[in-house]
């Protein structure tokens, strides 16, 4: 079963940190089976608490929390490494074809990310988002955008340059 990685930022009420460290010493951090603590920081007013903490179960978080709920109020929100977030947004291959008013026809390619509300779209529907309508919005229309004003004033600016494997007219 997989596990998640969660960040739980705990605000002391009243900003009392002596009650909820005393309760820590007594009681332990009170986590049920199959609840792992990672690791925590804790601010230097000693009112608030980052912590990071693993789970299969969400519920075991929540059960761990209800231990705690009088003395402290929960954010909480699912988190990956950065290592992990990395590997999600590999880049997909990225090609823009577009025709300036002067002679020959251009192409941009390079590495961009293609996401759709928040999500990485590859395969086959990345193709059709990026070769799709001329007009799109999100993230692709910006990058299309950025990609293309660039090369166009890289083009106009360094006429037979051959940058972006500017394709001579015949």
């Amino acid at each position: 079963m997989t596990k998640t990685l969660y960040m739980v930022i705990e605000h002391f009420k009243n900003g009392d940190a002596v009650s909820v460290y005393r309760r820590f010493r007594d009681r332990g951090r009170m986590t049920p089976e199959g609840l792992e603590y990672v690791s925590s920081w804790v601010g230097h007013g000693l009112a608030r608490c980052y912590q990071v903490m693993e789970t299969h179960d969400r519920a075991l978080l929540d059960a761990w929390m209800a231990k705690w709920s009088d003395l402290i109020e929960f954010e909480v929100h699912p988190v990956v490494t950065s290592k992990e977030a990395a590997e999600r947004m590999r880049p997909v291959s990225f090609v823009q074809r577009f025709s300036p008013p002067s002679s020959g026809s251009f192409r941009i390619r390079g590495d961009a990310l293609v996401t759709v509300d928040g999500k990485v779209v590859e395969g086959a529907e990345a193709a059709r988002l990026v070769n799709g309508p001329a007009v799109l919005t999100g993230a692709v229309s910006a990058i299309q955008l950025a990609l293309q004003l660039c090369a166009l004033y890289l083009v106009f600016t360094r006429p037979g340059a051959g940058w972006f494997g500017r394709q001579p007219s015949e």
